[in-house]
């Protein structure tokens, strides 16, 4: 019962959890080198913070040049589609022979409304859609922050944890670390 209580409380928790571990295991090496230097704790906490700097400032700067460029994509097709010279020019004549010998397309001013419509419709959708779109952001920064704190933790106390292991398995010593060293490098080898 202790048991089945217990995953119920981690069960939200278990993607984070697995990235912490998948990112203790690939940072193992460099732990160990650091640890040495550093002690455990900074160690721990210097390649905590490296992971974010390296997992949130290229996303954050992505972030930054979507919602900047977005409304100039718009303005700058919309300026293009209505212009008649340079290359929207060759369109103008090639869909004006087009629609001269397939007099059942819709004209090009049409077109150019429909194409107006709906890129004014789509930066409306997302407007709608901005509160789904704060509460993912949200949602994902929680389970980063859990994720960063759950590494701190693992990369802090590995040997400990590892030896935990060891014993709880329930093969022979020799075993026991032959299955650890082989999930280490199954783990190591997919992700690198």
């Amino acid at each position: 019962l202790i048991v089945v209580l217990a995953y119920r409380i981690v069960e939200p928790f278990l993607a984070q959890i697995g990235w912490a571990v998948v990112l203790t295991i690939c940072l193992a090496p460099l732990q160990a080198r650091l640890t040495r230097r550093l002690g455990a704790t900074r160690s721990a906490a210097l390649l905590t913070l490296l992971v974010l700097l390296v997992l949130i400032v290229p996303m954050l700067l992505v972030v930054q040049m979507l919602v900047r460029e977005g409304s100039r994509l718009v303005d700058y097709i919309n300026v293009h589609l209505t212009d008649s010279g340079g290359p929207m020019g060759l369109f103008h004549l090639v869909w004006q022979w087009i629609h001269r010998h397939l007099p059942f397309l819709p004209t090009e001013q049409e077109i150019i409304q429909q194409l107006s419509d709906s890129l004014g419709g789509l930066a409306s959708q997302a407007a709608s859609h901005a509160g789904n779109i704060v509460k993912g952001a949200l949602a994902f920064l929680f389970g980063l922050v859990i994720t960063l704190a759950i590494l701190f933790f693992m990369l802090r106390d590995a040997p400990g944890m590892a030896a935990g292991m060891r014993r709880l398995l329930p093969f022979g010593r020799e075993r026991n670390r032959r299955l650890l060293d082989l999930i280490r490098d199954i783990v190591s080898t997919s992700v690198t």
